[in-house]
């Protein structure tokens, strides 16, 4: 009887063992900032040490220790506002001012300058990234795949993605004729439900450009045109891709696309 006493308390303290284990919350590291938390925390940066955190982010400082490299960069690339210490333990990683980079890490705690409190965040991951996956990321795709051709030209409109400011067209391109013909991204329009047309925008530096260039004959290309979006929320995206051929006497007809929103 004494035996079965003592193994009984012995099982009831080793569920109680498993059950209080159970019931204990996460700890504050295992924790992650999210998205739409970001500005609270670069209000309030000490209650979030140890969080988790992922930033798209702007460098533009960086120095170098014997063990470190240690960049100051904006949190909001686009409005070059909350800085952020960022620690990398790789000294030789190629980061510079004016780059473009996505950290992981964990936050740490903020570094107290004058009455201002400035987050800082041992980086675990990082990447570079263009402008416009920074500053405006794109949030839908569109696989179209419509291919149209006149005399021996053939373009094909391939995908359409979009962000909060872009359209992305990736167009494939392919000269079967004799003669050099010109399809440049600076002779294309976009019309939004047939009412308001924009112009690429060619300046601006993107991924795998469309070449301005003459298509010499029995020549493929493919590349991306950066539109601007609509001022409203179009049901329809018209593109009219325009060409020309060093033949007088071959006269193109738009090359026009019609894709539903």
């Amino acid at each position: 009887m004494k035996r079965f006493y003592v193994l009984t308390l012995a099982l009831l303290f080793t569920v109680s063992l498993f059950g209080c284990s159970e019931e204990v919350d996460d700890p504050p590291s295992a924790k992650h900032l999210a998205t739409t938390a970001h500005d609270k925390m670069f209000d309030r940066p000490n209650e979030y040490a140890d969080y988790r955190a992922t930033f798209q982010t702007v460098v533009f400082d960086v120095e170098r220790t014997d063990e470190q490299l240690i960049a100051r960069a904006w949190a909001d690339p686009e409005s070059n506002r909350h800085v952020i210490r960022l620690f990398i333990d790789d000294v030789e990683a190629d980061i510079a001012p004016d780059d473009y980079i996505k950290v992981e890490g964990r936050l740490m705690k903020p570094k107290k300058k004058g009455d201002s409190l400035i987050p800082q965040m041992h980086v675990e991951k990082w990447e570079k990234m263009s402008y416009f996956d920074a500053v405006s990321p794109i949030h839908d795709s569109i696989a179209v795949e419509q291919t149209l051709e006149q005399f021996g030209v053939t373009v094909q409109l391939q995908t359409l993605e979009s962000s909060d400011s872009f359209h992305y067209v990736t167009l494939a391109l392919r000269n079967d004729s004799a003669t050099n013909v010109l399809i440049a991204p600076s002779n294309m329009t976009m019309t939004f439900d047939g009412e308001q047309t924009v112009s690429p925008l060619v300046e601006n530096e993107i991924d795998d450009p469309l070449s301005e260039e003459l298509l010499a004959p029995h020549e493929a290309r493919t590349g991306t045109v950066l539109f601007p979006v609509s001022e409203t929320s179009p049901t329809t995206i018209e593109l009219n891709v325009f060409a020309s051929s060093d033949d007088y006497d071959i006269s193109f007809e738009p090359f026009t696309f019609s894709i539903d929103e």
